[in-house]
């Protein structure tokens, strides 16, 4: 007995064109790292908002983090 499914040479998934791989960056040399997770920003705020504190804008999370100090070192980071 065989589960139902499609018929025999076909996908139940369209068709998807090739793409780049991840673990290669646009000048095609290899990558040493590559991170997932979230970018993130963080706001910091200079004395109180409303009196026209100023704020200061950074990249966050720790997977940046670590790929920007990666980079800095050397290191091909995607």
């Amino acid at each position: 007995m065989t589960a139902p499914g499609p018929a025999s040479g076909s996908s139940p998934f369209p068709a998807v064109s090739p793409v780049a791989s991840p673990l290669t960056s646009p000048a095609d040399s290899p990558v040493d790292v590559l991170t997932f997770g979230e970018t993130m920003v963080a706001l910091r705020g200079h004395g109180p908002f409303k009196l026209g504190g100023s704020m200061d804008l950074s990249v966050a999370g720790a997977e940046s983090n670590v790929a920007i100090g990666l980079t800095r070192l050397g290191h091909s980071v995607r």
